[in-house]
């Protein structure tokens, strides 16, 4: 029997790649544990402003030496 279900991945902000992409497992069956996988397996920031929740992959982020953390590329 082959039935439909929801599953959920996280999508970079930045270029638009998917948090998985060429893994085994690129999606995840809560919304919360693939954002935790996004973060914790690969790589990724998730940026939180009162209005609304961004997420950039390592391809998108850089190091911030004067705080100690990663952050969004700059946009050119």
């Amino acid at each position: 029997m082959i039935i439909e279900k929801t599953m959920y991945t996280v999508k970079c902000d930045g270029c638009g790649k998917e948090a998985g992409e060429n893994e085994a497992i690129v999606a995840w069956q809560e919304e919360w544990y693939a954002e935790e996988e996004a973060i914790d397996s690969f790589g990724w920031i998730e940026i939180t402003d009162s209005k609304e929740q961004k997420h950039y992959c390592p391809d998108c982020c850089e190091y911030d030496e004067n705080n100690d953390c990663k952050r969004p590329k700059a946009r050119r």
